[in-house]
C-alpha cells in the first residue's frame, strides 16, 4: 500500500543543513573501483538495482571512483544496501550516500 496522501513528488525529505537544490539522496558515491571500469560498466551494474540516471567515473589517486544517479531515491539507498562491500571486477567496492562535496 502506498503511504500517505501527501505530493511526494516534492521533496518533502527534509535533509538538515543548508544545500544547493542537488538531489544527492538519488546519488551515491562508489569507492575503489578497478581501472578498467568506465562509466557504462559502473552504469550496468546498478541498473540491477534500479533506473540509473546518470553515472560518472573519476580517477582517484590509485583507484577510480564513481558517483551513480537513480531516477527514484529509495534506489539509491538499496544500492548503499545491497551493493556496499560487493565484489565488482575484482574489487570490493564501497557504495555510499553521495553528499555532493
Amino acid at each position: 500500500g502506498g503511504k500517505g496522501g501527501r505530493n511526494d513528488r516534492d521533496r518533502d525529505y527534509h535533509s538538515g543543513g543548508g544545500g544547493g537544490g542537488r538531489n544527492d539522496v538519488y546519488r551515491v558515491h562508489v569507492g575503489n573501483l578497478d581501472w578498467g571500469v568506465s562509466w557504462q560498466d559502473l552504469k550496468d551494474h546498478f541498473r540491477s538495482i534500479g533506473f540509473v540516471a546518470r553515472a560518472d567515473v573519476t580517477e582517484a589517486g590509485r583507484s577510480k571512483e564513481g558517483t551513480v544517479e537513480f531516477e527514484h531515491p529509495g534506489d539509491a539507498s538499496r544500492a548503499i544496501r545491497q551493493m556496499n562491500d560487493t565484489i565488482f571486477r575484482g574489487q570490493y567496492i564501497s557504495v555510499i550516500r553521495d553528499n555532493g562535496y
